[in-house]
Order: structure tokens, then C-alpha cells, then sequence
């Protein structure tokens, strides 16, 4: 698709055109971070085409995206997943995988910790 788009412009056509379905022996869903971070490396191809915003954005996007795989899997006790994650997110960007990491993390325990005082008041309420 980045050829054809280096020859040829989009044109938006208001009916479906192509459809897929996910199954689950796909490597999209068997092999998920392995996919995920061939995703995130196709573009790499095409760097010296994109504007530099375009560029900024994708790192954000997708250390964003790993830095949230690590929580979840340190949240689910997959420490090597983890480190994978954390490893392919720093390899992008340090300082912003730091800043994301950290915010990222603090969002995820605020919200764990207020669901669970929410949950601890309603059975001293029961």
C-alpha cells in the first residue's frame, strides 16, 4: 500500500469494498506482540516519505501502545512479555517511553485503586 501510494492518491468510496475476519489460529490473535511489532516496523520503510509530524505521532502511538502491553502483562504476571515490550518502547524513544510509562502507570493504579475502594465500600455497605 505505501508504493501504490507513492504513484497513486486515495479516493474515498462510500460503500465496502473488501472484508476480513479474524480467526483464531491468525497471527493476529495467536501471536499478538509478534504481529503487533512487525506493525509497528513496516512504516520504518517509508520514513523518508512521511512529514515529520506524521513520523512524531507514529513513535508516540506506538510506544504508547507498548508501554500499555507491559502494564498488562506485568498486571498478569508475564514478566518476559513485559520486558519485550519495555525493551521494543525504549529502542523508539527513551524519554518518551519514560514520561508515557509513567503516566501510563499512575492512570492504571489510580483507577484500580479507586475501583477497589469502590468495591471495599459497598460490602462494608452490604
Amino acid at each position: 500500500m505505501c508504493r501504490l501510494l507513492q504513484h497513486r492518491s486515495v479516493v474515498y468510496l462510500d460503500k465496502i469494498v473488501a472484508r476480513f475476519r479474524k480467526h483464531r489460529a491468525a497471527k493476529t490473535t495467536d501471536q499478538w506482540p509478534r504481529a503487533m511489532r512487525e506493525l509497528m516496523s513496516l512504516p520504518r520503510r517509508y520514513w523518508h516519505l512521511l512529514p515529520e509530524l506524521d513520523r512524531l505521532a507514529y513513535d508516540h502511538n506506538c510506544i504508547t501502545y507498548l508501554t500499555n502491553y507491559a502494564l498488562t502483562s506485568l498486571f498478569q504476571g508475564q514478566f518476559d512479555e513485559m520486558l519485550l515490550a519495555l525493551k521494543d518502547a525504549w529502542a523508539i524513544g527513551p524519554t518518551d517511553t519514560f514520561r508515557i510509562g509513567w503516566h501510563e502507570t499512575s492512570s492504571r493504579l489510580k483507577r484500580r485503586l479507586s475501583r477497589a475502594a469502590s468495591e471495599f465500600g459497598q460490602n462494608l455497605a452490604d
